[in-house]
């Protein structure tokens, strides 16, 4: 998660490559994926999502965190279609 959150792409890729799941929750509920949106680290979401992570995993989901910090530009990296986004079915209810 640390790897991730740092922005290390790379490292990533070997790390899921040598079995790190991209899916893990942390503590608190929450993908791995989450914080590198947070971040607007581009590279290691593509990396994550071609490893497979889900998106709308944990709680509050990546989608979710991703209009809550305005990196909607990541959405369609997110594997959210255009219909999620105009009528706003990606984000859960809370």
């Amino acid at each position: 998660m640390l790897t991730a959150y740092a922005g290390h792409a790379e490292l990533v890729h070997i790390l899921v490559q040598c079995g790190a799941d991209p899916n893990r929750l942390n503590d608190l509920g929450q993908a791995l994926i989450i914080g590198t949106v947070f971040k607007h680290e581009d590279e290691v979401v593509h990396v994550l999502m071609e490893a497979g992570a889900d998106p709308r995993a944990g709680e509050p989901n990546t989608i979710a965190s991703a209009r809550m910090f305005g990196h909607t530009d990541l959405l369609g990296m997110l594997g959210v279609c255009e219909c999620e986004v105009e009528d706003n079915l990606a984000v859960p209810s809370m």
